[in-house]
């Protein structure tokens, strides 16, 4: 009899001790994959630049700096002009171009669905990808594909 009387009570305290943890893994796991660690910087030079945040609908125009996350989109005009400081690297936004900023594990990958972008400084070639029609390159086999 002494074992049923300390069964019942031991069984709700276990039940609510893996609800918590259940509830405290998931929305830590929520937020490391939500993309909360800053991929990039965006500097505003001149013309129009547009930024279109992973959770907005509506693109919002860049007239400072700004700090980019996960799948974080900038657009620029036909006058826009921006730089990207991506880890070490420093990028200029040529004018018509699209990317968005995605990111796998330690690495961030510049998307470049429009346009294009030349590069001012390099850094460490193990942070950086960039991914233009389907095809991705470290920053350097993307400045030597395009020189003739």
């Amino acid at each position: 009899m002494a074992k049923n009387k300390f069964l019942i009570p031991f069984l709700i305290v276990a039940g609510l001790f893996f609800i918590t943890l259940s509830w405290w893994m998931s929305s830590r796991l929520e937020t490391q994959s939500s993309g909360l660690r800053p991929l990039a910087r965006i500097i505003y030079n001149s013309g129009e630049v547009a930024i279109l945040n992973n959770k907005m609908t509506a693109k919002e125009s860049l007239t400072k700096s700004r700090t980019l996350y996960h799948l974080d989109t900038i657009e620029t005009g036909p006058n826009g002009d921006a730089s990207l400081e991506v880890e070490s690297y420093r990028l200029r936004i040529l004018d018509n171009t699209l990317i968005t900023l995605d990111q796998e594990g330690q690495k961030t990958i510049l998307i470049l669905k429009r346009g294009d972008v030349q590069f001012e400084n390099f850094g460490s070639e193990k942070n950086l990808i960039l991914s233009k029609n389907g095809q991705r390159q470290t920053p350097t086999e993307y400045v030597s594909s395009l020189k003739p």
